[in-house]
């Protein structure tokens, strides 16, 4: 196996749209995720990404580690892990780990938190703490010196090349993706893909780097099924995770919602372990509790419909110069069949 040390991924812009998939929502054993992987390699999926949360879902690092040895090509990442649950040499330490042991096809996705701090009672990291630790993060993945008080100490086998994303979805942490990060992971709907575009891009432009040259992948919930009412109703617990979370994003999207709305979104935020919808384990339950959602609202901040629904918005993407798409399907139970339809009738589209 040849280690890669000192080049980046994506070095080049890509000419067609690519996909990846989210293993978050799976919540499946390690072996299962092989298993999965290998086929998604297999039906056309080039980026393979899988959630850190440690309440959640098994070790990414040691699902990377087993994956890499089951794959060939697919690059394969964390999507995402917090600066805040593992140290940073802790988190260089696994990341370089990664990066060897598959060949130089790994990718570190680096977030301030969500629900891998949320459940042990933490909050995300502030946008300039968080700005500080991916900085923190890849000086010590390029091998630099840091005095812990106990004289100065580096990452002995550090070999740099591993690339640090930041994934994002609020503006500041958008800037903060084009200012440090190798590369962007932007996590908004369809309707807010241009306006989080433009962020990383004015990120880019303070610190005075190359927006251009910088990869960039669009991350979003996604739902397929024969019945568009049935696919929107699906997603609309994922959907609600934007609204409890990132109101201000909802408001600016010009859906005209119900009076009640924000007074059923308030009442998500006042029990986490209530309203967690994203992550519920009854799925049933979470789309009649966000039944309120409007259809149109899903329409901007998810992939649901038709597989020929979901084109339709890929090319829309496409148009704004996404190359790169991750999808994330909702559920567990609708995992796998998002998984499949998705490769079967809408990748060959763009092929």
């Amino acid at each position: 196996m040849t280690i890669l040390y000192t080049v980046k991924l994506f070095p080049a812009p890509i000419k067609r749209l690519e996909f990846g998939i989210s293993f978050g929502a799976l919540y499946a054993d390690t072996l299962t995720c092989v298993r999965y992987s290998k086929e998604a390699e297999s039906r056309g999926y080039s980026y393979l990404f899988y959630p850190d949360s440690q309440m959640i879902y098994r070790d990414p690092f040691v699902v990377i580690a087993a994956v890499s040895q089951n794959t060939e090509k697919a690059i394969l990442g964390t999507l995402a892990t917090s600066v805040a649950t593992r140290d940073p040499t802790v988190l260089a330490c696994a990341a370089q780990s990664a990066y060897e042991v598959s060949g130089g096809r790994f990718v570190l996705v680096l977030s301030t938190g969500d629900s891998s701090v949320r459940r042990i009672g933490l909050e995300p990291v502030k946008p300039d703490k968080f700005e500080n630790a991916v900085k923190y993060v890849k000086n010590l993945l390029e091998g630099r010196k840091f005095n812990f008080g106990t004289g100065e100490f580096g990452m002995r086998f550090a070999g740099g090349g591993v690339p640090v994303y930041v994934v994002a979805t609020g503006m500041k942490t958008l800037r903060v993706a084009g200012k440090v990060g190798d590369g962007a992971v932007v996590m908004v709907g369809p309707a807010l893909t241009s306006w989080a575009i433009e962020q990383v891009r004015k990120g880019c432009e303070e610190v005075g780097c190359a927006f251009e040259e910088k990869p960039m992948f669009w991350c979003g919930f996604c739902m397929l099924h024969e019945d568009r009412t049935v696919a929107k109703s699906r997603v609309k617990p994922s959907v609600s995770w934007y609204a409890t979370n990132f109101p201000t994003l909802v408001k600016n999207t010009g859906v005209s919602l119900p009076a009640d709305f924000w007074d059923k979104v308030n009442n998500f935020r006042s029990s986490y372990e209530r309203y967690d919808l994203v992550h519920s384990d009854s799925w049933d339950q979470a789309a009649e509790e966000s039944s309120f959602i409007p259809d149109e609202l899903v329409d901007k901040m998810a992939l649901a419909g038709t597989p020929e629904d979901v084109v339709d918005r890929l090319r829309y993407l496409e148009r704004l110069g996404v190359s790169r798409v991750v999808i994330r399907p909702p559920s567990h139970s609708d995992w796998y069949t998002v998984f499949r339809m998705f490769a079967e009738h809408v990748i060959p589209c763009f092929c």
